[in-house]
């Protein structure tokens, strides 16, 4: 190891030999809520961005939409009872599955369903 790092590496651990009991257990907690905070950082920003599916739905076009999404396994968040959020990278294949079993919610015509 080259001189310079060794005098570092010596001056930290003399540094952290000084330290009492309660400081090092302090510094050591720190730094647990530190890396924690990274983590959960990561995991959130790696979780898939929700997108609107349907919006201004009827109770009874939440509820069957809904069953529908959990029988086909879809992870879906709503916004009251009247609008579901799901994953923005499978919103076309979730449409498209609804569509094939006629749960399109009233008012959207055709094409529409795609947008």
């Amino acid at each position: 190891m080259p001189e310079s790092l060794q005098r570092i590496l010596d001056q930290i651990v003399g540094f952290w030999n000084g330290l009492d009991i309660i400081k090092k257990g302090t510094i050591g907690a720190v730094l647990v809520v530190v890396i924690i905070a990274f983590a959960a950082m990561g995991n959130y920003s790696k979780s898939p961005e929700k997108v609107l599916l349907y919006g201004d739905l009827s109770p009874q076009e939440y509820a069957s939409i809904t069953e529908s999404l959990d029988a086909m396994g879809y992870g879906w968040s709503a916004s009251g009872t009247d609008q579901i959020y799901v994953d923005g990278l499978k919103r076309q294949e979730i449409i498209t599955k609804l569509a094939q079993d006629n749960l399109i919610p009233v008012g959207v015509e055709g094409w529409e369903i795609f947008n």
